[in-house]
């Protein structure tokens, strides 16, 4: 089995890469198992339409750019949880004043995950997000 901090990393690059904005849809490789369980702002979602979800909001139809900023990820090596906090700032395609729109996706995140050998998946997911757009400044 692998380091616990290497859950971590992995947990960021797993994320990290679902929060990009992306020509295509996920890859049918999937982070998460079949049948995981996964609440998205308190309602309980199929894996399907949280991608679908994902897909919407950080896909590349109005998203130019996405900076991903880790606020903390922390684990515990016994349950498998990894819970932290990812600030997502998307940058739009169109502009307000001379500069791209801005939106802030504030994402709490609790996951559940399994490692059977080298594979990883995650079995059950918290997952709450607020958005906020950026400050304008007008000079």
């Amino acid at each position: 089995m692998s380091s616990p901090s290497s859950l971590t990393e992995w947990t960021k690059s797993q994320f990290s890469s679902l929060f990009r904005p992306s020509e295509h849809l996920f890859p049918e490789v999937s982070v998460f198992s079949a049948d995981a369980l996964i609440m998205v702002n308190h309602t309980v979602v199929s894996v399907v339409q949280f991608k679908t979800l994902l897909a919407e909001k950080f896909g590349a139809g109005a998203v130019q750019d996405a900076d991903i900023n880790w606020k903390e990820l922390i684990y515990d090596d016994e349950t498998g949880v990894v819970a932290g906090f990812v600030d997502v700032t998307r940058s739009m395609k169109f502009r307000i004043r001379a500069g791209p729109a801005q939106i802030h996706t504030y994402v709490g995140l609790s996951a559940k995950i399994v490692q059977n050998g080298d594979e990883r998946t995650v079995t059950q997911m918290f997952y709450t997000s607020v958005d906020k757009a950026a400050e304008v400044h007008l000079h």
